[in-house]
């Protein structure tokens, strides 16, 4: 079962997360703690990342770059979702995979993570 780690500091969209995949055959991990994602990769092994951007006092563009430096982590997929601009610098500036803009359809979201945990899918 794949795993999935995702990380938002509103709860609400967690559980929307949580309910959306595992009801699509996902093993979910979900957090409101961004500080903590370094000790969450190294427990739970995601095999893709769900962040957002606006968390608190966090920037989740500068989690997903440190993210990427983490060695053990270079090839795991990270999908930034957001309604913030600055998304569509995520995967130029800061090694995202993809990005989803807020609000998401459901069906989009599903399939983009179906595609980037797909064999044939490459991580940059």
């Amino acid at each position: 079962m794949k795993r999935i780690l995702c990380v938002d500091d509103d709860q609400e969209i967690l559980d929307i997360y949580e309910i959306i995949l595992l009801s699509e055959g996902y093993s979910v991990k979900t957090s409101i703690f961004p500080v903590d994602i370094l000790q969450l990769i190294l427990e739970f092994e995601p095999d893709l990342i769900i962040l957002d951007i606006n968390m608190n006092e966090i920037n989740g563009l500068e989690v997903c770059r440190e993210v990427r430096s983490y060695i053990s982590n270079e090839h795991t997929p990270v999908i930034m979702i957001s309604s913030d601009e600055s998304i569509h610098t995520a995967v130029c500036d800061f090694g995202a995979t993809a990005i989803i803009l807020k609000p998401f359809q459901i069906d989009h979201l599903t399939e983009t993570v179906k595609y980037h945990l797909s064999p044939s899918a490459t991580v940059s």
